[in-house]
């Protein structure tokens, strides 16, 4: 035990200091998608290519012809494989790490109305006025996504909130 003290005392104080300080992302990090407004037609190459099933079809504009699908972020799991597929580059991921959404319906990502609009994803505002967290300031706060595996990742995501 006075091992583990020790070493604590060692490494110190790590944690960010979040929203001030932006943490450090991977280079392969693709962030929050963005949806352009495309005509797609008969093309269905993105919804083939989806291997959760994440795209569902958006209702047909006023011209009667179809256009980019809705993202449901909540079955997506970012691997870009819908980019990859659509010629037409309706979809991108702009970088951007804050997802958090209060109802599971802010979780279906529509194409902007605009097909001149390459501004980026607006940033998170909350619904509600700010409140005093500074008891929960460094508390742990984890989201995991499951792909699919042998469950080693999820084993591994139980034990970070042990001690020592």
């Amino acid at each position: 035990m006075l091992r583990i003290i020790k070493e604590r005392l060692h490494q110190k104080y790590r944690t960010l200091d979040y929203p001030r300080q932006k943490p450090a992302l991977s280079p392969r990090y693709l962030g929050r998608p963005t949806l352009a407004n495309v005509e797609c037609g008969d093309c269905r190459a993105c919804f083939e290519a989806c291997p959760t099933g994440a795209l569902l079809p958006d209702p047909a504009g006023p011209d009667g012809r179809a256009r980019t699908p809705v993202l449901d972020m909540g079955r997506c799991i970012f691997c870009g494989a819908c980019r990859a597929a659509c010629p037409k580059g309706a979809f991108r991921f702009s970088g951007e790490h804050r997802m958090a959404v209060f109802r599971r319906e802010d979780l279906l990502v529509s194409a902007a109305p605009d097909p001149q609009a390459d501004a980026p994803a607006p940033a998170y505002e909350p619904p509600f006025p700010p409140r005093d967290y500074s008891l929960f300031r460094r508390s742990l706060k984890l989201r995991q996504v499951s792909a699919g595996g042998c469950g080693a990742c999820e084993a591994d995501c139980n034990v970070l909130g042990t001690l020592a």
